[in-house]
């Protein structure tokens, strides 16, 4: 005789229960934990998205301040600083005009090889640059004594633009200009001050030692005489023939570096060109910005500075 083996059926029954009801448990957790995860992610996105818009307010900010102070300070000099503050975000300002830097847009050949010369290259390769620059910014396609045109370039290289330089980088497509060349001259070089002309005021030891005829002894000189209090146009007379060089009138765009910091300490730096102006609706425009990838030095701000 079999005999039916009773509850087994319920024992089965029981436990595919009991498993069911663990595998529901899990996937609750699971759920839970994600969604967790996903409130956690939501936060800090949120928390992210606030941080950005109270650093692009900052910037704005610091864009309007350096604005205002170029403007006041526009009769007392070419170089300042200012901070702008705006909530959780704080912002350390410099500026100094374009004249300090040399204009490859409207600087002489003379001028043009001083400042290839200034870097390392020899004299008679720096004429073959200075010349190449200005064929290089003119509009015909007449080649100057040591200059390069168009036939010049070949077919694999872009030709000559003929006409103005778009950004300083540009340099580094002239013919002969090498890669370490272009790195070399950059800080040396604008192409928005619109004046043939540098500001000796304001000028980098590195520009005025590209000025013709200008030596280390010689600029040695001429900021000692600076130092002890002799005129300005004195002391550039130690300097030689450099009146054709240099230009009292400050340029209409400024650079400006600002340094953003926040409550945590974080730190973005951030340059910038400036149009300014003295037109009420519209005081400024911006030419260029940029984030800059490694810290940049700044002046401390300006005696009197404007806080915002």
């Amino acid at each position: 005789m079999i005999r039916r083996r009773s509850g087994l059926g319920g024992d089965r029954t029981e436990g595919m229960a009991l498993v069911l009801v663990v595998w529901i448990m899990g996937l609750i957790a699971t759920l839970g934990a994600v969604a967790s995860r996903l409130a956690v992610a939501q936060q800090a996105g949120a928390s992210l998205a606030l941080e950005r818009a109270h650093a692009d307010l900052a910037i704005g900010a610091a864009l309007d301040v350096a604005a205002e102070a170029i403007l006041e300070g526009s009769n007392q000099g070419s170089r300042g600083g200012a901070s702008a503050s705006l909530g959780r975000m704080t912002a350390s300002i410099s500026y100094e005009n374009e004249s300090a830097r040399i204009d490859i847009n409207k600087a002489p050949e003379l001028l043009l090889e001083g400042l290839f010369v200034s870097v390392g290259v020899s004299k008679a390769q720096a004429a073959k640059l200075a010349a190449a620059v200005a064929d290089w910014r003119d509009t015909d396609d007449e080649t100057r004594q040591l200059g390069a045109e168009r036939l010049a370039y070949g077919a694999d290289r872009p030709p000559p633009r003929n006409g103005p330089f778009v950004d300083t980088a540009e340099i580094g497509r002239v013919l002969g200009v090498t890669p370490a060349i272009a790195a070399a001259v950059q800080p040396m070089i604008t192409v928005m001050s619109g004046s043939d002309k540098i500001d000796a005021k304001i000028a980098s030891r590195a520009v005025m030692l590209a000025l013709p005829g200008v030596t280390p002894l010689r600029l040695t000189a001429y900021e000692e005489a600076l130092r002890k209090g002799k005129p300005a146009d004195e002391a550039l007379a130690i300097l030689g023939d450099v009146s054709a060089y240099i230009g009292p009138d400050a340029a209409p765009a400024w650079r400006v570096a600002i340094v953003i910091g926040g409550t945590a300490g974080e730190i973005a730096h951030y340059d910038a060109t400036l149009l300014v102006s003295s037109r009420t609706d519209r005081p400024y425009d911006v030419l260029s910005f940029s984030q800059s990838m490694a810290p940049v030095a700044t002046a401390p701000a300006a005696r009197g500075g404007k806080t915002k």
